[in-house]
């Protein structure tokens, strides 16, 4: 958190590439055993796909993800649809991670959904007012956002209208941020500490719980509506499709 290229001029910047198909295998194998990892390598054949063409398991976390998963439902078989399979493994690092509060839950959701609607990954520190305000004081937020719309002073507006939140939705604000700080909040990795900026760990998570958050009542859509949605949105509305109530809730929401 916090690296610049300009405090390492003269270093070599090196990156970890995706897992090929055959490295996926081979680490299923290691963690799972040979013979017991064969069911779970025809399972993957139905991941999603990204843009560069990758299944989202050449990604090491989301690999991991699946084999807990997988450890976990050992006798009732993998989830039948990938909303479920993201289900299963949300709840399993979230409660793994100690995010166990109600409140802090809901609020990462909105985060995760604030983020989409703009069309980002990466998350500032202004976004999570925005979030708990969409949840507790949306008309208040819809307030500001019109009054100061393109204007600096919009981020001391919204910290100063959750001032107004239930103390609940206070006390998982300062959750957050604190755990974030530390990185220290499964689902979202810290990228730098002040000002404070974060994003989703897998852009899939952030896709997940877009298309949740829009299956829930009372959730407004701030950007364009869905007709007008760009492929950003494809792998949250393929989600979505998975889910109860998904097309009702995208209408109720544009």
């Amino acid at each position: 958190a916090g690296l610049t290229e300009s405090s390492f001029l003269g270093f070599r910047w090196l990156y970890l590439s995706p897992l090929t198909e055959r490295q996926q295998e081979e680490a299923l194998e290691q963690r799972l055993g040979a013979t017991a990892v064969a069911p779970l390598l025809e399972y993957l054949k139905r991941m999603p796909v990204g843009d560069d063409g990758l299944r989202v398991t050449s990604n090491p976390l989301m690999l991991s993800m699946i084999a807990s998963v997988y450890e976990l439902r050992q006798g009732v078989g993998m989830p039948e649809t990938i909303a479920e399979l993201y289900k299963d493994a949300s709840e399993a690092m979230l409660s793994r991670g100690g995010a166990s509060s109600k409140e802090l839950r809901r609020l990462m959701q909105a985060v995760f959904f604030e983020a989409h609607v703009a069309e980002r990954r990466e998350i500032e520190d202004w976004q999570l007012d925005a979030a708990a305000l969409s949840l507790e004081l949306p008309e208040r937020l819809a307030d500001i956002q019109e009054w100061l719309k393109g204007k600096a002073a919009k981020g001391r507006a919204l910290r100063d209208a959750c001032d107004q939140l239930p103390l609940l939705m206070r006390e998982a604000l300062k959750q957050m941020r604190e755990r974030v700080a530390n990185d220290k909040l499964p689902l979202f990795s810290l990228l730098q500490t002040e000002p404070l900026k974060l994003q989703s760990s897998h852009l899939s998570f952030q896709e997940y719980f877009a298309a949740r958050m829009l299956c829930e009542e009372g959730t407004r859509l701030s950007g364009v509506p869905p007709w007008q949605w760009s492929a950003w949105w494809q792998n949250a509305v393929k989600l979505g499709s998975e889910m109860d109530g998904f097309g009702s809730g995208m209408l109720r929401a544009a």
